[in-house]
């Protein structure tokens, strides 16, 4: 019975750890022994509560109060066998556990859902700096730089990241510019796709919204092939360019 007890709190625990949005962002962290036991706090807690039911309809003996107020033919033994009463409270536990699991993923999901600002605040205290730059730049809608393996460089604006894995495992960008390292590694912006959205937007289109038209210029990316990633402003970089090639001319 031990082990059937422990079983559920885990099964139970993990499925809330899983399912709620802040909760599931720490536990894609966790490896090894600390998944159980993240798993066996949560679900501890919520057999805890959901124990309490029983608990005061023990203490107060209600079963036997309904079984006598009902005035049920005294032949029925079905609620006087303890074992029975074992079984039944097993099983009321187990659901209440499941119930109370649920409920509370919901109303945090849906907390957080309306509260964005608690979600990012949250978020920064047990992101990377990897998706703390994206979650940052996407709230703020400002651009980022990010250097893949490949060598390939792009400039844009990070969407809304999808962490219902509990992880950024992959980036959606909407190009503003890109380019690549040349043969001395001095970063060279070869596409301008701002002034190809301008042109586009400028011209009607009875089907196609501005937001979609963009959206098909997305890119996704994963985060696993990026090597370098900032913030980025035209202007400081244009003027860092400059103050290269002045050096470079002044030799």
């Amino acid at each position: 019975m031990a082990a059937l007890v422990l079983g559920i709190v885990l099964i139970i625990g993990y499925h809330f750890e899983s399912k709620n949005p802040i909760g599931r962002l720490k536990f894609v962290r966790k490896t090894g022994y600390h998944i159980y036991f993240s798993a066996g706090r949560s679900g501890l807690i919520l057999f805890v509560f959901a124990l309490i039911p029983w608990l005061i309809i023990d203490f107060y003996d209600l079963p036997s109060t309904v079984f006598n107020f009902s005035q049920v033919d005294p032949s029925t033994t079905f609620l006087k066998n303890h074992e029975q009463w074992i079984v039944i409270k097993s099983i009321s536990v187990a659901i209440a556990m499941y119930v109370l699991s649920v409920i509370s993923s919901f109303c945090l999901t849906q907390y957080y859902k309306f509260n964005k600002r608690k979600l990012v605040d949250k978020l920064f205290d047990i992101a990377n700096d990897l998706e703390k730059l994206i979650i940052e730049s996407t709230f703020n809608a400002s651009p980022i730089r990010i250097e893949l393996e490949c060598g390939k460089i792009y400039v844009g604006f990070p969407q809304s990241p999808d962490l219902e894995q509990g992880e950024i495992t992959h980036l959606t960008l909407l190009p503003l510019l890109s380019g690549q390292r040349d043969k001395d590694q001095k970063i060279v912006l070869t596409n301008n796709y701002e002034k190809h959205y301008g042109v586009l937007l400028q011209e009607p289109s009875d089907n196609t919204s501005s937001f979609n038209l963009l959206s098909e210029f997305r890119v996704v990316i994963p985060a696993t092939t990026i090597i370098i990633a900032s913030k980025f402003d035209l202007e400081s970089f244009i003027a860092i360019e400059n103050s290269f090639v002045y050096a470079d001319s002044a030799k």
